[in-house]
């Protein structure tokens, strides 16, 4: 910090100043310009004030402040921001400041003492910058810690704090948070967010939903992964899991999910799962025809994948035929009940 006392002396000049005597911080030397008349003509109604490096050859990163003392007062800090300071002779990066530091006029006013006895005193603070001790440290040595978002969304699923909503499956009770839910699910959002009943319930109760499955769809939403819902199954417990699980994130919208339980099911399938799945809509990757005829090569073997074909063709035959034969049926229930009278007989 640095004390300049100087007189005003007014009328020395357009672009003259007055000089600080030199003052040392961080090893350099320093001095406070003062400008009674401003520093250029835009700013001759004003005082200027600036900060001069004077050491030789010298680069310094500094910021500075600058405020006035009166007699019994203090103006406001004036604070520059950090820059270059570049000592030598013909440097355009000596100095530093305010062209318009303070209205002339403003000092002659008499409810303040920041002017007495025809003087000024200015504070000035520098504090420079110095180079960073681990400057010679590559950046590419420092490794930043694993995320931990999933593992504590997890914890706090698991441990059931600040819960405000309760499901109900099949008498198996899952505590969450509406909160996340809605942020996972625009399902769950239209629930909890919009106009419906659900918004204002503690306990829903889910119908047509497996507890595993659900517990499993409660895990990747607060995880994004579904972590070790599938260890310790058996290979048909594991695929019938996913099974339910598919159709959990159908129901949902969870998409991201949905495309896990497609592509774990992909690995094992066969010409069950494949047949009952692949009349399922929405599930873009089990959908009849879009795995590719190397893909069921791979898995289910051509013969297999013809079956598929045949069997599919069969069942959507049968369901015509009978949907023709129940509607043949009913018209003829109801043409026999039917009495159409010509004088006094009956057509039937």
């Amino acid at each position: 910090m640095q004390m300049l006392r100087c007189s005003v002396n007014r009328a020395i000049g357009v672009g003259e100043f007055i000089s600080s005597e030199k003052f040392n911080v961080g090893g350099s030397d320093w001095v406070i310009r003062y400008y009674p008349d401003g520093c250029s003509h835009r700013s001759k109604k004003y005082i200027s004030v600036y900060l001069e490096l004077k050491s030789d050859n010298a680069e310094v990163r500094a910021w500075f402040a600058v405020r006035l003392l009166g007699k019994t007062q203090k103006s406001g800090w004036r604070i520059g921001t950090t820059r270059l300071f570049k000592g030598g002779p013909g440097s355009r990066s000596l100095t530093s400041g305010w062209e318009k530091f303070l209205e002339r006029k403003l000092l002659e006013e008499t409810t303040h003492d920041l002017l007495w006895n025809n003087r000024l005193a200015f504070e000035c603070w520098v504090n420079v910058v110095k180079k960073p001790l681990v400057s010679g440290t590559s950046m590419s040595s420092f490794t930043l810690p694993p995320s931990e978002l999933s593992g504590d969304f997890g914890n706090l699923l698991e441990s059931k704090e600040g819960a405000d909503i309760t499901f109900l499956v099949k008498g198996e009770a899952f505590a969450a948070h509406k909160v996340v839910l809605a942020a996972r699910s625009s399902v769950f959002k239209a629930e909890f967010c919009g106009p419906m009943i659900e918004k204002e319930a503690s306990y829903i109760t889910v119908e047509e939903m497996e507890p595993a499955a659900f517990k499993a769809l409660l895990h990747f939403i607060y995880t994004d992964s579904l972590g070790s819902q599938l260890d310790g199954l058996e290979f048909t417990d594991a695929n019938e899991l996913l099974r339910h699980l598919l159709v959990a994130a159908d129901r949902y919208g969870m998409e991201r999910l949905k495309a896990i339980c497609e592509m774990e099911l992909c690995k094992t399938i066969n010409v069950e799962t494949l047949a009952a799945l692949s009349e399922r809509r929405g599930c873009s990757f089990l959908a009849f025809g879009r795995l590719g005829n190397a893909r069921y090569e791979r898995s289910i073997g051509g013969s297999a994948y013809v079956g598929v074909v045949h069997q599919r063709r069969r069942a959507q035959q049968a369901r015509a035929n009978q949907s023709v034969n129940a509607g043949m049926q009913k018209f003829f229930d109801e043409l026999s009940h039917m009495q159409c009278k010509i004088g006094s007989k009956r057509c039937f």
